[in-house]
């Protein structure tokens, strides 16, 4: 018989998650709880996606941890962190892993507003950064004329 593993508070959580002297695995384990916590009460999981989200913007993260977070913002599927991933993907200076992920996470949120930053990296020189841009931007493309269609 599996034993049931219930989730700590979401303030618990959160606290943990800006605790960047904590080990990575510790970390992460948050950033999944949250990831759960979001799909769940609207009220508690706006909660988790800013947490999410400004973890995101925190560069004292590794650029993997950072990548994890766009990635799991991505899962969510909300357009709540479109803000923070398109902030992301703009900036130039940033990590082009991070990016990346930030772009992919846009494309899986599908949310037209995201088009235009996604065509214009399209174009840029960093080869990972401009075919996940091109990708992403032809699914939310491909996603929206599904819902035009009734599909």
């Amino acid at each position: 018989m599996a034993a049931t593993v219930k989730t700590p508070p979401v303030d618990v959580l959160i606290s943990s998650l800006f605790k960047v002297e904590e080990p990575c695995a510790k970390r992460m384990r948050v950033v999944y709880y949250l990831r759960s916590v979001a799909g769940q009460a609207e009220d508690k999981g706006a909660q988790a996606i800013e947490a999410l989200a400004t973890a995101l913007r925190d560069h004292r993260n590794s650029p993997l941890m950072r990548h994890e977070l766009a990635f799991v913002l991505g899962q969510i599927q909300s357009s709540l962190a479109c803000d923070v991933l398109e902030e992301t993907l703009a900036d130039t200076s940033d990590d082009d892993m991070v990016r990346h992920e930030s772009a992919e996470a846009l494309g899986a949120i599908g949310d037209a507003r995201s088009l235009p930053l996604l065509d214009r990296c399209a174009a840029e020189t960093c080869k990972e950064v401009s075919e996940t841009c091109v990708i992403a931007g032809d699914y939310v493309r491909w996603k929206l004329a599904g819902k035009a269609s009734g599909d």
